[in-house]
């Protein structure tokens, strides 16, 4: 399963937000990738967000996808969609 989505607060996927990423992500059975154009990383993997958010940065936030695979992986990009379209609980 596949969903795009693209990041809405100012900051960008900046360490606190990564962190969340990281965290909610962990929750989950099902296997969870981030992927923008030739670059696919680990959801549950901080070091791979951080190469995400720094990637995203440099091409300008461009939409990307999130991949899920496993036993619960609708419940995990419904959670990962609204964590990232709330703005990681950040106000700007």
């Amino acid at each position: 399963m596949r969903r795009a989505v693209q990041l809405a607060n100012r900051r960008g996927l900046h360490a606190r937000a990564s962190n969340r990423l990281v965290t909610m992500a962990s929750r989950f059975a099902s296997q969870l990738t981030l992927a923008v154009g030739d670059l696919e990383v680990d959801a549950k993997s901080m070091m791979g967000v951080m190469l995400f958010g720094a990637t995203l940065y440099e091409q300008g936030n461009p939409p990307f996808t999130i991949g899920a695979d496993g036993p619960d992986a609708a419940d995990a990009l419904d959670a990962l969609a609204v964590l990232i379209g709330e703005r990681f609980g950040e106000m700007d």
